[in-house]
């Protein structure tokens, strides 16, 4: 059996699909009630409540360490996309992998939608599903990196045009134009969130990425 995952007052936590919270109180189990973890999400005047024994089924997580902060720029600018599968499946798909929590798995979701909306017109649902993709992304990056959620946007938008388009820059016209120096080939890598350890503040590149 797993060791139960805890956190304390003040940890920051992601919420599948919901974002990063705060943990604001654990609460003592009281009669038939169990110990919960009181939640305060960062984007929504909403507070949650977690029993302490389902967060692993929850998918209640710290943050993500600066390891897997590589690993998502690695999934943004190296995985490929299956454009093989019909839409009911690649909806279903990209569904389980937002459900997840998993920082690497809404990566995928971010890459593969942004790159087939390049090509075609997304329906509503997985325009819905980009957009959630690319703001869970990109607040818990910033999170991470202790870097202005703006500046981070940029930097991931940069990853993911030059992946577009075959490892050359590209003038983001959304944005200032910025010079940038395509990173150097990465092996691409499977790697599987460990949902565990403390993150450090990460430097988010420009050269790098």
């Amino acid at each position: 059996m797993s060791e139960l995952m805890r956190f304390e007052i003040g940890d920051k936590v992601v919420y599948p699909n919901q974002g990063i919270a705060v943990v604001e109180a654990i609460e003592e189990s009281s009669g038939a009630l169990p110990s919960c973890y009181r939640l305060r999400l960062l984007d929504k005047p909403t507070t949650v409540q977690v029993p302490v024994m389902k967060v692993e089924s929850v998918g209640l997580r710290p943050i993500m360490t600066d390891i897997e902060t590589e690993a998502v720029f690695d999934v943004l600018e190296n995985s490929e996309v299956n454009e093989q599968l019909n839409w009911k499946a690649r909806y279903k798909e990209n569904s389980d992998r937002m459900k997840s929590g998993s920082p690497i798995e809404v990566a995928e979701v971010l890459k593969g939608l942004f790159y087939l909306s390049m090509r075609k017109t997304l329906s509503f649902r997985e325009k819905r599903m980009l957009d959630r993709a690319h703001e869970l992304t990109i607040t818990e990056l910033a999170q991470v990196a202790e870097q202005p959620p703006q500046d981070v946007e940029q930097k991931v938008m940069e990853v993911l045009h030059r992946s577009r388009n075959g490892g050359e820059p590209v003038e983001d016209t959304s944005s200032p134009a910025t010079s940038v120096t395509p990173s150097r080939p990465i092996k691409r890598r499977r790697m599987k969130w460990s949902g565990r350890g403390r993150h450090r503040p990460v430097s988010i590149s420009i050269q790098r990425y």
